[in-house]
């Protein structure tokens, strides 16, 4: 088990920035992230953005997104962009003295994220029922790919999964195309902005009434509120919204085209 420091991407502080990071909402509240890859690494990120100190908890041969490409200079600019600004140390928590140092930074938090599959802390000896016993105002955050209840509960997810069964893929593009690929990790990020939403109204939670809770937030269903018009199209009238040929669009000042020059144009004039 090892317990020290490793260096993330650190923060420039010029002159005068202290007391900018100061002033930011979540100045002085602790994240314990034990999230991996993306969703949860990005929901820990955006409270990192708002002034939280997040401590990153990877394995001893650290987050597999480390080593991923695209890489400068040999750091990734995955793992970079969604770790900059946190303080990480490794931690063996397959080992008793491991589990035991995690518990003691709990104690010393005011918010864990996760981003095992369900059932996974509870087997380690670190799951909300034995956290929030040791830690009561502890808000513990779980990022899942279809929710904790159900007979997908325990399935794994990646993002390809969440734009598919979303219907995103059926979103873009034109009539009579096939599901068009999406790159960028949407509905990862997207699963992480949702995270981060529901762990701040924990915190307002925690501030009104004193104690902390559990929030849960599912790939699927953070991808079923970017696709809350074409859901909500689907069930009322029949029908999502029809993909339109960029050679339909009934307003040509709604439309994007391609230049003289190769490169394209796209207009929003509704």
């Amino acid at each position: 088990m090892s317990s020290s420091c490793i260096s993330a991407m650190p923060i420039s502080t010029p002159a005068g920035s202290v007391a900018r990071m100061n002033d930011r909402p979540l100045h002085g509240i602790r994240v314990l992230d034990l999230t991996r890859v993306l969703a949860g690494p990005h929901a820990a990120r955006m409270l990192c953005d708002l002034g939280a100190e997040v401590i990153k908890v990877e394995p001893p041969e650290g987050d597999i997104t480390r080593t991923t490409w695209p890489r400068a200079n040999s750091i990734s600019s995955y793992f970079a962009q969604q770790n900059v600004g946190k303080r990480c140390i490794s931690i063996d928590l397959d080992h008793t003295a491991g589990r035991e140092l995690l518990l003691q930074l709990v104690d010393r938090c005011d918010v864990v994220i996760e981003n095992f599959r369900p059932g996974v802390m509870d087997r380690l000896g670190l799951g909300w029922a034995t956290l929030h016993a040791r830690n009561p105002r502890l808000i513990y955050a779980h990022a899942t790919g279809f929710g904790p209840r159900g007979p997908e509960a325990t399935h794994p997810a990646m993002d390809q999964m969440g734009i598919a069964r979303s219907g995103l893929m059926m979103a873009v593009g034109e009539s009579g195309q096939p599901p068009q690929q999406i790159a960028g990790g949407i509905a990862d990020q997207m699963s992480g902005f949702m995270l981060a939403y529901g762990v701040l109204a924990a915190l307002v939670a925690r501030e009104r009434h004193g104690v902390g809770q559990q929030v849960d937030v599912s790939q699927l269903g953070s991808m079923a509120a970017l696709q809350g018009l074409n859901l909500s199209s689907r069930l009322m009238m029949g029908a999502a919204f029809p993909r339109v040929a960029r050679s339909d669009s009934g307003n040509p000042l709604w439309n994007h085209y391609r230049c003289a020059d190769e490169r394209w144009i796209a207009l929003g004039m509704a």
